[in-house]
C-alpha cells in the first residue's frame, strides 16, 4: 500500500478548504444581499400591456436612482451627481389630482406628460430617428398603467397617490388643497422633497431612454423644478447622454 505524499495530502486539504470557503462566501453574500425580485406587475384582465418588459424598466429606474443623489446638492457636498432625485417617491404623476396647466405642444396620458419638442429636438440632433419619436408615442398610449412599486425599489419610500387624494379629503383638514396635502406627506414620511417620474420611453433598439423628472413638488414647483433626462445604454449600464431643465 503506497503512503500519500505530504506535500500532495496538504494541497489537497487546501483545495477542499477554500473550495469550502467559497461555497460559504457565496452562501453568505446570497443572503446577506439578496437580488432585488423580478418584477411581475399584476395587472387586471383585459388591461393593455406596455411595449416595454417591466424587467426592462424597473432596471432603468434602479440605475438611474444609483446615479443620482438623494437631496439637492449644498454647499458641503463634496462629489454631487449630476442630478438628484428624492428617494420618497409618488408611485406614479398625481397629475389627476394637481391639475397642471399643459402646454399644447405637450402630449399628455393618464399619469404624466411628456415633451414634444424634446423629442423633437432629440430627432434633429439625429439622436432619434423618425421611428423612435413614433415608437416612443406607443408606449406613451400604452402607459396607463405606469407605478413603481416599493418591493421592486427596496431603497425608496414609494407613496400612493390614492394616499395623497384621501389626504386632500380628510375631515381635520377641511378644505385641503394639493400642497397642503402634500406638506402633510411631507411631515409624515419626515422628508424635505418628494419627487415622480414619467414613464420612461425608449428606443427601438433599447439604446435610448428619455425620463422627466419632477425633483421636488410642493410650494417649490417652479423653473427648473423638472429635468428631462436622455440616458445612453452601454454594455449593459446607463449613462447620461443629456440633461435638459424646464
Amino acid at each position: 500500500m503506497l503512503l500519500s505524499d505530504p506535500q500532495t495530502t496538504t494541497r489537497r486539504f487546501l483545495s477542499a478548504a477554500l473550495l469550502l470557503l467559497v461555497v460559504f462566501s457565496a452562501v453568505h453574500l446570497r443572503l446577506a444581499y439578496p437580488p432585488p425580485p423580478k418584477p411581475v406587475v399584476v395587472r387586471q384582465w383585459a388591461s393593455m400591456r406596455p411595449l416595454i418588459p417591466d424587467s426592462v424598466l424597473y432596471d432603468f429606474v434602479r440605475q438611474l436612482l444609483a446615479q443620482a443623489d438623494a437631496e439637492p446638492p449644498g454647499p458641503l457636498s463634496k462629489h454631487p451627481a449630476s442630478f438628484w432625485i428624492s428617494r420618497v417617491l409618488f408611485e406614479h404623476a398625481p397629475i389627476m389630482l394637481n391639475v397642471p396647466q399643459v402646454m399644447d405642444t405637450d402630449f399628455r396620458y393618464r399619469y404624466g406628460e411628456e415633451s414634444a419638442p424634446i423629442l423633437e429636438q432629440l430627432y434633429a440632433e439625429r439622436i432619434l430617428s423618425a421611428a423612435d419619436t413614433a415608437f416612443m408615442r406607443q408606449q406613451v398610449a400604452r402607459s396607463t398603467d405606469f407605478r413603481l412599486e416599493s418591493r421592486f425599489l427596496p431603497a425608496c419610500k414609494i407613496i400612493s397617490v390614492e394616499l395623497l387624494r384621501r389626504r386632500m379629503k380628510r375631515p381635520g383638514i377641511p378644505n385641503a388643497d394639493f400642497f397642503t396635502a402634500i406638506d402633510h406627506l411631507k411631515r409624515a414620511y419626515r422628508t424635505e422633497h418628494v419627487s415622480f417620474l414619467s414613464a420612461p420611453l425608449f428606443s427601438r433598439d433599447g439604446r435610448y431612454a428619455v425620463v422627466t423628472v419632477t425633483l421636488d413638488i410642493g410650494i417649490f414647483c417652479g423653473v427648473g423644478n423638472r429635468l428631462t433626462l436622455v440616458m445612453y445604454k452601454k454594455q449593459g449600464h446607463w449613462f447620461p447622454f443629456q440633461i435638459i431643465t424646464d
